[in-house]
C-alpha cells in the first residue's frame, strides 16, 4: 500500500450556531475534494480551512499561523533549564559522566542546540546538583 498523503479536519458547531450556518457548512464540505487530494495538490492547512468554511468566510484579524514555534531558546535560559535537568539526574550520575567524559553535553529537543558544561562549570554548580 502506498500512502500519498493523509489529513483531515474537524469542524465543531457551537450550540448557538444558526440553521443557516450549519446548512452552509454542510453544502461546502460535501462539495470539497478529499483531504488527501488537497494535500497532494499542495493545498496548505490554512487554504483547507478557508475551503471548509466556504461562504462563511474567515476573519483575517483572528486567523492564526499553524507554524510550530519553540522556545524560548535564549542561550541564557537554555543553560539554566539544562542545568536544572542535570540536577534532576542526581549528583552521582553527573559525577560519573564527568569521570568518563570530562564534560556533559546536553541537547535541547526543541531547537537542537547543544550546550557543553565543562567540569569546572559543574564543580562550581555542584551544590545545586
Amino acid at each position: 500500500m502506498d500512502v500519498r498523503s493523509a489529513g483531515g479536519y474537524m469542524v465543531q458547531v457551537l450550540p448557538f450556531a444558526s440553521d443557516e450556518t450549519i446548512a452552509a457548512l454542510e453544502r461546502t464540505i460535501s462539495s470539497l475534494p478529499s483531504t488527501t487530494d488537497m494535500i497532494a495538490d499542495g493545498v496548505t492547512a490554512q487554504e483547507i480551512a478557508e475551503k471548509v468554511l466556504g461562504e462563511l468566510g474567515t476573519l483575517s484579524e483572528v486567523a492564526v499561523s499553524s507554524a510550530p514555534r519553540y522556545g524560548p531558546c535564549d542561550i541564557k535560559d537554555l543553560r539554566g533549564r539544562m542545568m536544572r535537568a542535570l540536577a534532576s539526574m542526581g549528583r552521582a550520575e553527573v559525577e560519573s559522566i564527568i569521570e568518563e567524559q570530562g564534560q556533559v553535553e546536553v541537547t535541547c529537543e526543541f531547537c537542537k542546540d547543544t550546550v557543553v558544561f565543562t567540569q569546572d562549570e559543574l564543580l562550581a554548580a555542584k551544590d545545586g546538583i
